[in-house]
C-alpha cells in the first residue's frame, strides 16, 4: 500500500492499493475522490482487512439481491431464463452455503453434477456463465475477494457448431405430414387447434427467418398487404400466465420485410378466416412456442425427415439465401442479425457442407 496522493485537478485525494488475492496473484486498485489524506488511508486499511475476511452471507440471499439487480439492468426474458437456471441447477447445491466458503473444489464437483444431467452443451455453458455472473456480482456487492468460477474451464460449448436446417424438399414433406389427417390419426396425434395456424406460422418461420418470439408477436396492423410488407418491431413472451410484447432482441431485429407474393396470398387467406380480429390483436394468439415445437417434432417423425429445433428454421432461411447467392450483408438485414459476423459464420457452415458434398461425389466416381 502506498501513500495517498493529492490530485490538483480534482482537489481530492487518491490512493493506489497493492495486494495479493487468495491465489497469490499481485493486484492493484485505485480509489479516488477522498476529501482528506486520512480518509484515503482509512479506506485502504479497511480494504486490506476485508480481504482477509470471507463474506458470511448465504448464497441464496446473494441470489435475491442478484435478481433485483437484474430486473433493473436486463431484459425480462433474460431474467426469466436466469431465474429458471438458478432454481433448477444452482440453488439446490449452493443455496445454504456461505458465499465466501464456496471454493474451487466445490465448483468442480458442481460442474460434474451438471455434466451428468445430459443437457445440451450450449445450455450447460449458459448455466456455468450464470453462476460466474452471480459471483461477479458478489465481488461488487459483498466484497468477495475472488470469483471461484472464473478460474475454472467452463463446461459445455459457447455455440452449437451444428447449424441444422431443412431443404425446401424437407419442408414440403413436413407440411404434407402435418396436413395428413390419416397419418396423424394413425400416430395418435390429436391437436386442439386446426392445422391452418400451424401451416401459416411454419411458412413464415421457414421463408422469412423469423424468431419464435417475433412470429408470435405479429399483430394484424403489422401486415401491409398493399405493399406486401411485414413489420417486425416486437417479440412475444409469456410469464406467470401473462402475455407480454416487448422490444426485440437487438436494434437490428426491428425491420420491415418484403413478403413473397405466394406467401402474401397465403397470409391473406389465413387472415380472412380470423373473425373480429382487431388491428392490435396477435394473429397467432392460439399458438405457443411449446405447441409449435411439439407439432414440429411429431410431423417430422411422420415425414421421416431429421428433427430440428424451431430456431433451426432460421438456419433454413439462411441456407435458402446462401443457395440463391444473396450477399451476407443483405441476409443479415433479412434475418435481423446485429452483426454480419453471425451471418458469415452460418454461411461458412453451408459452404463447408457444399465442399463435403463435392468430395462425396468425387469419391463415388473413384
Amino acid at each position: 500500500m502506498v501513500k495517498p496522493k493529492y490530485n490538483p485537478t480534482t482537489k481530492k485525494w487518491d490512493i493506489q492499493i497493492r495486494y495479493k488475492d487468495t491465489f497469490g496473484q499481485s493486484r492493484n486498485t485505485t480509489k479516488r475522490g477522498f476529501d482528506t489524506s486520512r480518509e484515503a488511508k482509512e479506506y485502504a486499511t479497511n480494504f486490506i482487512v476485508s480481504l482477509s475476511k470471507k463474506p458470511t452471507a448465504l448464497f441464496r440471499d446473494v441470489v435475491i439481491d442478484y435478481y433485483e439487480y437484474n430486473k433493473v439492468h436486463k431484459k425480462d426474458s433474460t431474467c426469466d431464463t436466469q431465474y429458471n437456471i438458478i432454481n433448477n441447477h444452482i440453488l439446490t447445491i449452493f443455496g445454504t452455503q456461505k458465499i465466501g466458503d464456496i471454493n474451487y473444489d466445490m465448483i468442480l464437483e458442481w460442474q460434474s453434477l451438471i455434466s451428468q444431467k445430459q443437457l445440451a452443451p450450449t445450455y450447460m455453458y449458459e448455466i456455468n456463465c450464470v453462476l460466474e455472473s452471480i459471483f461477479a456480482f458478489a465481488q461488487r456487492a459483498y466484497h468477495l475477494a475472488n470469483n471461484p468460477v472464473k478460474n475454472i474451464k467452463k463446461i459445455g460449448k459457447a455455440k452449437n457448431p451444428h447449424n441444422d436446417y431443412w431443404t425446401v424438399d424437407d419442408f414440403t414433406k413436413f407440411i404434407n405430414a402435418l396436413s395428413d389427417s390419416e397419418a396423424n390419426k394413425k400416430a395418435q396425434i390429436r391437436r386442439k387447434i386446426p392445422n391452418e395456424p400451424y401451416i401459416m406460422a411454419y411458412h413464415l418461420l421457414f421463408y422469412l427467418g423469423l424468431r419464435k418470439g417475433e412470429l408470435l408477436a405479429i399483430k394484424k396492423a403489422d401486415i401491409n398487404f398493399e405493399k406486401k410488407e411485414l413489420t417486425i418491431n416486437h417479440t412475444y413472451r409469456r410469464h406467470n400466465k401473462m402475455d407480454y410484447n416487448t422490444s426485440p432482441k437487438t436494434a437490428a431485429s426491428k425491420r420491415v420485410l418484403p413478403i413473397p407474393s405466394k406467401l402474401c396470398n397465403m397470409l391473406s387467406i389465413y387472415m380472412s378466416a380470423l373473425a373480429n380480429l382487431q388491428p392490435n390483436d396477435r394473429i397467432f394468439y392460439m399458438l405457443t412456442k411449446d405447441s409449435l415445437r411439439r407439432a414440429m417434432i411429431s410431423s417430422a417423425k411422420i415425414a421421416g425427415i431429421k428433427i430440428i429445433r424451431l430456431h433451426d428454421l432460421r438456419h433454413s432461411t439462411a441456407s435458402l439465401l446462401f443457395a440463391n447467392k444473396v450477399e451476407a450483408n443483405v441476409a443479415a438485414k433479412i434475418l435481423g442479425h446485429s452483426s454480419i459476423k453471425t451471418t458469415l459464420d452460418i454461411y461458412t457452415h453451408f459452404n463447408n457442407d457444399k465442399v463435403n458434398e463435392a468430395i462425396t461425389k468425387l469419391d463415388n466416381l473413384i
